[in-house]
């Protein structure tokens, strides 16, 4: 549910580098997306600490928690860093790499987090929740039938966030942001703006 898009992506754009946590599994998807790779000549990166820097933007790659198998235990953390804006995209990440994620890696309060599991009840902690405070929180989820976003989850941001945004009632959300940190956050369902400016966390 990460990767459905990345054969295409992959064929249309030029990439030069590619990014995963570098556990392989046998679905036709994950085989579709190395042949994608191998086709468009990317550089394979392991998902280890490091710092990127694309232009004015830097990724921070969080470290991936030891002795953990589970592929959503294994999800690559990126810290995205803008000038003051900052955004957290944590993928299907789970409570123990939450945890892995506070104890190792520094983790700041940011601008948006993108919320971990589909807003789904082993995805947040309070504890994670405290330490991030963003002035939005994404769910990314469709309809489904695993209950997702969880309620209690969807309180717990929405205590802390100005704007907790979901893509099942809104559409895609698209975030504008400039050096100082001030968002213009939009979606596509036709409601239009959400916000014009979002305090950045200090």
């Amino acid at each position: 549910d990460h990767i459905g898009g990345l054969p295409e992506v992959l064929d249309r754009f030029v990439v030069r580098n590619y990014l995963e946590n570098g556990i392989p599994v046998s679905t036709a998807i994950y085989g579709r997306v190395v042949a994608a790779v191998e086709r468009n000549g990317a550089s394979v990166l392991a998902a280890e600490p490091r710092t990127l820097t694309l232009g004015g933007v830097q990724l921070r790659v969080l470290s991936l928690p030891p002795g953990l198998t589970k592929q959503n235990d294994n999800s690559v953390g990126l810290l995205l860093q803008y000038g003051a804006f900052r955004a957290l995209l944590t993928g299907d990440s789970e409570r123990r790499e939450l945890a892995h994620w506070l104890e190792h890696d520094n983790v700041p309060a940011v601008s948006l987090v993108k919320v971990a599991h589909h807003g789904a009840n082993n995805g947040t902690t309070p504890q994670w929740v405290d330490a991030t405070r963003p002035g939005v929180a994404v769910i990314s989820v469709g309809r489904n039938g695993y209950g997702m976003p969880d309620a209690e989850v969807v309180d717990l941001w929405k205590r802390v966030a100005q704007h907790v945004v979901r893509t099942d009632e809104g559409g895609t959300v698209i975030v504008r942001v400039a050096r100082n940190g001030k968002m213009l956050v939009l979606r596509s369902d036709g409601a239009g703006l959400i916000s014009s400016h979002i305090e950045v966390p200090r």
